[in-house]
């Protein structure tokens, strides 16, 4: 692992399961893209869940 090296996970990023999996493997930050062609409220939702999964 490259500690000096900031991860973007990207790649299937749908759901929050999916985030939390890039997020537990390293990633600094995730990439949300061809989720946001077939519901673009993904982000907002992905955002919300996590808020909802740290309180």
């Amino acid at each position: 692992m490259l500690p000096h090296v900031d991860v973007v996970g990207v790649g299937g990023v749908a759901t929050p399961t999916d985030v939390r999996a890039f997020l537990d493997a390293g990633a600094r930050a995730v990439g949300v893209g061809t989720a946001l062609l077939h519901d673009p409220t993904t982000a907002a939702r992905l955002a919300a869940a996590l808020r909802e999964e740290t309180r």
